[in-house]
């Protein structure tokens, strides 16, 4: 592999898949500056039991990947990552990206503090990190920027029908989206079988969008892929693209636990049932936040007859509780549209660039 010294050098570390998902706009808008030479670690595509777990990954070039190991020693001008699991002392400049913003907040913690910059999904995200006193108010590392993947939502991208149509579904039926987190304390584990059946009789589209850590047999009891195939209906689609959004933009509901999803689905403006998950709360207790907005944009149910009400109840009337839905996306999210752009200027700036 040659590296060429005149251009800057920039790395993408990317855990598991969604991780691409995050970074990817920002990745697009720098790939075509011939100033810049970009390369990608993959973490799982080196590790045998998360390599088999996922679907064949082919967005980058090979010959931009470079292993993990090998990109600890190497000299790079900028590191671009949303996960803990990377750290090279010689890159001058290493910014973070959250996972998502999820009421749980177990990704916003005191290892942020070795990121250089931090980009800040929102203003709630702010007054977290400095009310839990991981930064002092108004910290030189953060940089409110907003969440560079949500963007498309903004910018009218999709075709409703066209994606419903290639998925080999009705475009003219309600659609429901189910996206839980992962541990074996997600509501995969409670709900998740009696989910599929109760679907299965239903008159709509039921889409399926599991947390990447769900197909990791290393962390799972389950086999969740096969689990799901074999019961599915005829109207429910596993999705096992690494990006969400798509599949968000068609769905009129959204069910999920503690996922980011949910804070997500918000920006669109339409219906969200929370399935109750105790056990899941309790290990986040030190870190989760139900008091300011946790799920009070949707309804919480803890067993599926509440849930057969609840899904009636946002079918006809899909505007309940709209009110708190805006604010909570203006509150968690910053910059909607535009939040790319933002960050790859404040990019170009740290590696001393004009932007083209």
């Amino acid at each position: 592999m040659i590296f060429l010294s005149k251009k800057k050098k920039v790395l993408f570390y990317i855990a598991i898949p969604m991780n691409y998902a995050i970074l990817k706009p920002i990745y697009e808008a720098l790939r075509d500056d011939d100033r810049i030479s970009i390369y990608f670690t993959m973490r799982f595509l080196e590790k045998k039991n998360e390599r088999r777990a996922y679907n064949s990954f082919n967005e980058v070039p090979d010959e931009r990947i470079v292993l993990k190991k090998i990109a600890k020693r190497m000299k790079f001008d900028l590191l671009l990552c949303c996960d803990f699991g990377f750290d090279n002392p010689k890159i001058p400049m290493k910014i973070h990206l959250f996972h998502g913003v999820s009421f749980r907040n177990s990704t916003v913690r005191g290892k942020i503090k070795k990121f250089d910059k931090l980009f800040i999904a929102g203003p709630y995200m702010k007054r977290y990190i400095e009310g839990r006193g991981i930064l002092p108010p108004n910290d030189e590392k953060m940089v409110m920027i907003g969440v560079p993947k949500l963007d498309v939502l903004n910018n009218n991208v999709f075709e409703r029908e066209k994606i419903l149509n290639e998925l080999g579904l009705d475009p003219s039926l309600p659609t429901i989206l189910y996206a839980p987190t992962h541990s074996r304390n997600s509501s995969v584990y409670l709900f998740g079988e009696e989910l599929l059946n109760y679907m299965a009789r239903k008159n709509v589209n039921f889409l399926i969008k599991l947390h990447d850590l769900l197909f990791d047999p290393s962390r799972n009891d389950v086999d969740w892929r096969s689990v799901i195939n074999r019961m599915k209906g005829d109207n429910t689609r596993l999705i096992e693209e690494f990006d969400i959004i798509p599949y968000m933009y068609v769905s009129d509901i959204l069910v999920s636990d503690a996922s980011s999803v949910a804070n997500e689905f918000t920006l669109l403006d339409r219906p969200i049932i929370f399935l109750d998950t105790p056990e899941l709360l309790k290990a986040y207790e030190k870190s989760a936040d139900l008091d300011t907005w946790g799920r009070k944009g949707g309804e919480v149910v803890g067993n599926m007859e509440e849930f057969d009400k609840a899904l009636e109840r946002a079918m006809k009337n899909p505007k309940e509780k709209s009110s708190i839905r805006k604010a909570i996306a203006n509150d968690l999210f910053a910059n909607f549209g535009k939040a790319t752009e933002i960050a790859v200027s404040n990019i170009y700036d740290y590696l001393g660039l004009e932007r083209r």
